[in-house]
Parts: C-alpha cells; structure tokens; sequence
C-alpha cells in the first residue's frame, strides 16, 4: 500500500470509527464525563493552523480492492467537503492536569457551526484507545473541564481530537463533517 493511499485511508477508517461512536453517543446511559458550558472567546484557537491528521465527510465509504474505484470514491469525498460551507473550530491546543484524568482545557462547538458537535479524544491517530467521548454540544458551548475514561501517566502526551458534526432530519443523525487535530495533554 502507497503512502498516499494510506494517508488517505486512515480518514475514510476514521469516519466509520466515528459513526460508531455516534451508535454509542446515542446510547450511553447518561454518564457524563465533561461539563458543558457556554463560554466566551478567551484564548481559544479558531481556524487556527494547528496539526490536522485528517479530514472525512458524509455520504462516502470506499471499500475496494480496486485502486481506480477508491481513488474515485476519495476525490468524490474531498470535492463534496470543498462544496459544504468549512467547520468551524475552536479549542485550545494545551490541556492541562495533575492527576491524570481531570483535565481543565477548551474544547468548543463554535458559534458559527450549524449542527450540534461531539468531541472523541484518542491517544493517537490509530483511534483504538479512546480517552473522551462527550454529549452534544449546541453551537456557542463548550468543555472547560472534561474527565478522561483513564488515567494518563505524569508528562506530556500528544493526543488526536475527533471533532464531529452532527445533523438531525426526521429523528435520524449523522455526521456531516468531522476534523481530527493533535492536542497536547500535560500531567503535572
């Protein structure tokens, strides 16, 4: 496999993650793990030109063995992404913590979004080790303070946000945009 096929795959597998993590928002029985507030512009980085490790979007999933049909089906998706109105994001890039679990950070469903958000932090961009799955959040919302699902050791760890937009039409969700980025999560 092409590096480039590769770089291009781990979106399109990350969209399936996430449309199980959707499944499972959808389903948790209330524990939650963040406190979700309406804030202000304090520090926050928007649109800012921070680590993407991936972008996907709604209404293609690739699986061929066939080169020329994936190729396809990826520029298909990054034509329809250029075509949707861009996502708008705002966080802040360093969360901080002194046990390992508790994290004051900035993690937000900017104003400027049209559909209701949920945040998924990962320990890396394979999105096998989940550390946070949040609620919905509305547009103009955010988590200043979120807990993780474990402890992380003392140090700095180097961890990939999934922000996902999500629409609702007839009772029914689903993603419509997501962008991971790397953040950086430091335990005092």
């Amino acid at each position: 496999m092409t590096d480039k096929l590769r770089s291009l795959l781990v979106p399109v597998l990350a969209a399936l993650v996430a449309a199980g993590a959707v499944f499972i928002l959808m389903n948790r029985n209330g524990d939650d793990n963040g406190t979700a507030s309406v804030v202000q512009d304090s520090g926050m980085t928007e649109n800012a030109n921070p680590l993407i490790v991936g972008y996907a979007t709604e209404g293609v999933t690739p699986v061929t063995n066939d080169p020329d049909e994936f190729n396809k089906a990826v520029e298909k998706a990054f034509r329809e992404a250029a075509e949707k109105k861009s996502m708008s994001l705002k966080y802040r890039y360093d969360a901080t913590s002194s046990d390992g679990v508790h994290f004051d950070c900035l993690l937000a469903n900017s104003p400027d979004n049209d559909e209701d958000m949920f945040i998924a932090i990962y320990t890396d961009e394979t999105f096998e080790d989940e550390l946070f799955l949040s609620e919905l959040l509305r547009p103009g919302t955010a988590f200043e303070h979120i807990t993780l699902n474990r402890q992380l050791d003392k140090g700095v760890h180097n961890v990939v946000a999934a922000f996902t937009l999500v629409k609702t039409e007839d009772g029914q969700q689903s993603i419509t945009q997501q962008q991971f980025i790397g953040l950086r999560f430091t335990v005092k």
